[in-house]
C-alpha cells in the first residue's frame, strides 16, 4: 500500500512539474507575425555546419530540391572548436565543397566577409522557413543566435541524432532552453524526444498558430536500406569519442582498439571497417590521452592491414550499406543501423534503451565477449535475430518521413 501511495505522489509531482514546464514556456514564448508564406515559391534555408549531420534533414532537402515550389538555399557556417571555444573559420571552405556537390539548384551562401571578419545578416533572404542545424546557440556566430533568426523567419529543428538510449539528463543537454523558446517546428526523433518537448510546448503555438511539436518520424530513418543480408562477414566498429574524464557516455576504443585489430589480422576472410566518432582523435590529441604520433601509427597500422579500412568520410552511409554487423558505443547512429536488421554487438549500457530494442542487441562488457559474438556471427549464428524483426514492426521505424515533415510544414 505504502508503495502505491508514494508513486501516486510522483505521478502527482510529475504532472505539476509539467503543468509548471508548460506554463512557463506559454508565457515566456512571444508571439510574433510573421509574413504569409507564398506556397509557389518557399523559401527555405537549410543552415550546414557539422557535415556530418546533414543526413537528418538529407531525405526533406532532397525533396524539396526535386520540388518546384520550393526555392532552397543553405547557410554554410564554420565548425565550433569546443577546446578553443569558438567557431574555426579554417573549416568554412571545406563545408562549402560538401555543399556545392549536394544539389546544383540550390543557393550556397557564404556569410563571413573574410576583410571584415565578420558574417552577413540574411534577413534581406527572406525565408520562410530555417532550418537550424544544431541545438547550441553557443556553437552558432552571434549573428545566427536563435533570438535573431527568429524574428524573420520560422524556426525547424530535426535532432541531429536519435536520443533512442539517452536519459532524461541527455535529453536536456540536446534540447535546450534556448531552442524551445524559438523553435516553431520542432520533429521528434523518438517517442522519449516528442513527450520531454511537448510537456513544455503544448499550450503553445508556432509562427503559423499551429502546434510546435511533432511525433512524425526520423527523417535520417527515409535513408535506410531495409535489404537483410543472408552472411555476416564485414563488420563496422564505431568508437566514440570520450575518455575515462569527460562527463559523458564511455568509449571503450582503448580497450578494443588492440584486440580487434589482431583478431581481423588472424582472421582474413573477414572484413572490418572502423569510423571513429569525428570528434575521437582528435579529441584524444587535445586532451593528452594520445599524441600525434600515436594516433598516425594507428591509423598506418590500419593502412598496412587489408582487410582493415578507416572510414573518414563526412557521411557514414557508405560504410552502412557495406557493413553486415555493427559494433558500437554509445551513438546516436546505431538506432539507424538498427532499422537495416542486420545484427548489433552493442559495448555500452542498456538501462536507458526501450527493453524490446536493448533485447534484440548482443550486449558485451568485455573484449573477449565481443570477439566471441562476432565470431558466432560469422558462422551463421545469429539468436537474436527474431527479436530485431518483432522490434521493427512498428510506426516510428517506417520510411516516408520528409513526405510528413513537409505537410506539416505547409497544412
Amino acid at each position: 500500500m505504502d508503495k502505491i501511495i508514494e508513486q501516486i505522489k510522483h505521478k502527482k509531482w510529475e504532472l505539476m512539474f509539467y503543468f509548471r514546464n508548460s506554463i512557463y514556456y506559454a508565457v515566456k514564448r512571444k508571439r510574433k507575425s510573421l509574413s504569409p508564406i507564398n506556397k509557389s515559391n518557399i523559401k527555405v534555408c537549410f543552415i550546414v555546419q557539422r557535415t556530418e549531420i546533414f543526413t537528418s534533414v538529407q531525405s526533406v532537402f532532397e525533396t524539396m530540391c526535386e520540388d518546384d515550389r520550393f526555392s532552397v538555399s543553405i547557410l554554410v557556417l564554420p565548425r565550433y572548436d569546443h577546446a578553443k571555444k569558438k567557431v574555426d573559420i579554417s573549416t568554412i571552405e571545406k563545408n562549402i565543397d560538401f555543399c556545392k556537390n549536394l544539389d546544383a539548384k540550390i543557393t550556397v551562401i557564404n556569410p563571413y566577409n573574410a576583410q571584415t571578419k565578420s558574417f552577413e545578416d540574411i534577413s534581406g533572404y527572406n525565408f520562410d522557413f530555417i532550418f537550424l542545424g544544431l541545438p547550441y546557440a553557443g556553437e552558432y556566430p552571434e549573428e545566427y543566435h536563435f533570438k535573431t533568426l527568429s524574428q524573420y523567419s520560422r524556426l525547424c529543428y530535426v535532432p541531429y541524432g536519435s536520443s533512442y538510449a539517452d536519459g532524461i539528463k541527455m535529453i536536456r543537454v540536446s534540447l535546450t532552453d534556448n531552442l524551445l523558446t524559438y523553435v516553431d517546428y520542432l520533429f521528434a526523433d523518438c517517442d522519449k524526444v516528442y513527450q520531454y518537448c511537448n510537456s513544455k510546448l503544448k499550450l503553445c503555438k508556432n509562427a503559423d498558430s499551429k502546434k510546435i511539436v511533432y511525433n512524425i518520424g526520423f527523417p535520417r530513418f527515409d535513408l535506410v536500406e531495409r535489404d537483410k543480408k543472408s552472411c555476416i562477414k564485414t563488420f563496422l566498429w564505431l568508437p566514440r569519442w570520450t575518455t575515462s574524464t569527460d562527463n559523458n557516455e564511455k568509449s571503450t576504443f582503448f580497450e578494443n582498439k588492440d584486440v580487434l585489430i589482431k583478431y581481423f589480422q588472424s582472421h582474413p576472410e573477414l572484413s572490418l571497417i572502423i569510423r571513429p566518432h569525428p570528434l575521437m582523435f582528435a579529441h584524444y590529441i587535445d586532451t593528452g590521452v594520445m599524441s600525434k604520433a600515436e594516433v598516425d601509427a594507428y591509423k598506418q597500422l590500419i593502412s598496412d592491414t587489408p582487410n582493415i579500412t578507416l572510414d573518414e568520410n563526412p557521411s557514414y552511409i557508405g560504410s552502412f550499406k557495406k557493413a553486415d554487423c555493427l559494433i558500437a558505443d554509445y551513438s546516436s547512429v546505431v538506432i539507424e543501423y538498427f532499422i537495416t536488421g542486420q545484427p548489433i554487438i552493442y559495448l555500452n549500457g542498456t538501462k536507458t534503451i526501450e527493453r524490446s530494442i536493448a533485447d534484440a542487441f548482443y550486449v558485451s562488457e568485455t573484449p573477449d565477449q565481443t570477439l566471441s559474438f562476432v565470431q558466432k556471427l560469422a558462422d551463421g549464428i545469429d539468436e537474436k535475430a527474431d527479436l530485431r524483426e518483432k522490434a521493427l514492426n512498428r510506426d516510428a521505424y517506417r520510411s516516408d518521413v520528409h513526405t510528413r515533415v513537409i505537410e506539416a510544414l505547409l497544412n
